[in-house]
């Protein structure tokens, strides 16, 4: 009964979502010389409906139902058919999505064959005291770093038994694990991320004829991606000062004071039913088995570059991701002893895992055709571009992307949600051209994107970090959230603003390390003078 009333009051507050948006619209906007209010209906329904839902893939679905309708109401399911249909009709969208099994796959036999374990069994070797034991914990998050999910989960499960014994908390672990895995996935030019990413990406590249492709302009907007290479600096500037503040500390001083790695009101769960985690069969571990097919990985890609160039970057990806996935199977049979049946069970396990990706990227793509088909874009720009500046339209878009973020857990939904909204009007901002404001806007999306990823409670990365940890999953956002609203701050005012305005990222760069590190050195001379 209590499910069935929170699922009618769900369908309830969709409609009035529904009814509200078109009503707003309608009020506050008018037609425009290339397009109709309703046209921004699909979009902001799809954003809005996601706070309701929580389910990206139902919310993009129905935003794809209710724009087809819009744009023929006779046949609006047909319409939305042939608008999902046409997508698998384009190779360029069928490379995309192959890439991402074929890349989800290859993570998957490498954690089959054990090669990511073996790896982590050899850095264990190198740990003395706490400080050490966190900075192994943070480099595991850089050596998984393929994949955001593979990160949580491997690392996750790894470093409790490291660290337990130097009295870190539980608190303190769940949060390196949450703060290397998206992050370092997000930024990695090889990984599960990128493949979606630049899916996402290249879509706007062909709507709006920029002449570049997905990659490149991934790799354009590297840079200016200040969240999260802000957070992997905090990471290292906070276990090498080792100065915790609010609730972390508190949970620092409970472990290092009374052994209590974990608080005494904790409600944990473990890592045992994440059986992706073991390895497959009796094999023989063997850190190359996964070094060999990684560096495979980056031949493949370099090489395929130079002979074909950027601008074939998407063949060179998916032709990667195939090379590599054979690789590691042959590095798992020939290295691990790994046999064939286990070989193609946890192939399998990394097919089942990249259904949920495809069905998000051919859902947002369908949304992008709505939108283009009903020229909510124009709509917006014609609308609102007197509005926008391109000195605060990147900043603004960070804040935005974060706040979305927060409310539906996901960052990938946010991403192919907003990418297709936000793109164009950033787009017509520089003239008509890629220019900075474009890539600018690009890097907020996406960090903004983690940024609330990383604080809600909500979010499935935060849930599997505590999950991973063994840490309270209360406990985890509590003593998270201060970090990651500081690092966001951060990236907000000595990122996105200040590179709006022309400031080279490096520059942004190097004025918050200095601002961490100044912090960390306050902290330490504050804690000295009230010892004193």
């Amino acid at each position: 009964m209590n499910m069935s009333s929170n699922r009618l009051m769900s369908i309830i507050a969709a409609l009035i979502i529904f009814v509200s948006i078109s009503s707003l619209s309608y009020i506050f906007s008018y037609k425009t010389p290339s397009a109709y209010w309703y046209s921004i209906v699909p979009a902001l329904f799809a954003i809005v409906s996601v706070f309701v839902f929580r389910n990206v893939a139902l919310c993009l679905g129905m935003a794809v139902v209710i724009g087809s309708f819009l744009i023929d109401p006779v046949r609006g399911l047909l319409k939305a058919g042939e608008t999902l249909g046409g997508i698998y009709l384009e190779w360029g969208n069928l490379e995309i999505l192959l890439m991402v099994i074929f890349f989800m796959a290859f993570v998957s036999v490498l954690i089959g064959s054990g090669g990511f374990r073996a790896i982590i069994n050899h850095l264990e070797r190198r740990i003395k005291d706490a400080r050490s034991a966190q900075l192994v914990t943070a480099l595991l998050g850089f050596v998984v770093f393929i994949d955001g999910y593979a990160n949580t989960m491997i690392v996750g499960s790894m470093a409790c038994p490291l660290t337990d014994q130097y009295k870190i908390s539980r608190e303190k672990i769940a949060f390196l694990v949450d703060a290397t895995s998206a992050p370092v996935a997000g930024l990695a030019v090889v990984s599960t991320w990128i493949a979606f990413e630049i899916g996402l990406f290249e879509q706007m590249n062909q709507y709006l004829a920029l002449g570049s492709n997905g990659y490149a302009m991934f790799i354009s907007a590297l840079p200016y991606r200040f969240y999260c290479i802000f957070m992997l600096a905090f990471v290292f500037v906070n276990i090498l000062s080792g100065r915790d503040f609010g609730p972390m500390k508190k949970a620092q001083i409970r472990a290092q004071r009374q052994g209590l790695v974990s608080a005494p009101d904790a409600k944990l769960s473990t890592t045992k039913s994440f059986s992706v985690l073991k390895a497959r069969g009796d094999i023989r571990l063997s850190p190359w088995t996964a070094i060999i097919p990684i560096a495979c990985l980056f031949v493949f890609l370099i090489s395929g570059c130079v002979i074909w160039g950027m601008e074939r970057a998407m063949t060179v990806l998916f032709s990667a991701s195939v090379l590599t996935l054979v690789s590691s199977i042959l590095c798992a049979r020939a290295l691990a002893g790994m046999n064939l049946k286990h070989c193609l069970l946890s192939t399998w396990d990394g097919v089942k895992g990249s259904a949920l990706p495809i069905v998000i990227l051919t859902l947002a793509w369908g949304l992008k055709n709505i939108c283009q088909d009903l020229n909510s874009g124009r709509y917006l720009i014609e609308t609102l571009g007197h509005l926008a500046s391109p000195s605060i339209f990147p900043a603004t878009v960070f804040a935005f992307a974060a706040l979305v973020a927060f409310s539906t857990g996901t960052s990938w939904g946010t991403m192919s949600i907003l990418i297709p909204i936000l793109v164009p009007f950033s787009h017509e901002l520089d003239g008509g051209q890629l220019g900075i404001t474009t890539i600018i806007t690009l890097a907020a999306i996406l960090d903004g994107a983690v940024f609330g990823d990383h604080s809600s409670p909500i979010s499935d990365t935060t849930i599997m970090s505590s999950v991973a940890t063994s840490c309270d999953h209360i406990h985890h956002v509590r003593t998270q959230l201060p970090y990651a609203l500081a690092i966001g701050g951060l990236a907000l005012l000595s990122g996105y603003l200040p590179a709006a305005f022309g400031l080279p990222p490096g520059i942004s760069w190097l004025a918050a390390i200095i601002v961490m590190i100044s912090f960390a050195l306050l902290a330490s001379f504050h804690e000295s003078s009230v010892i004193g």
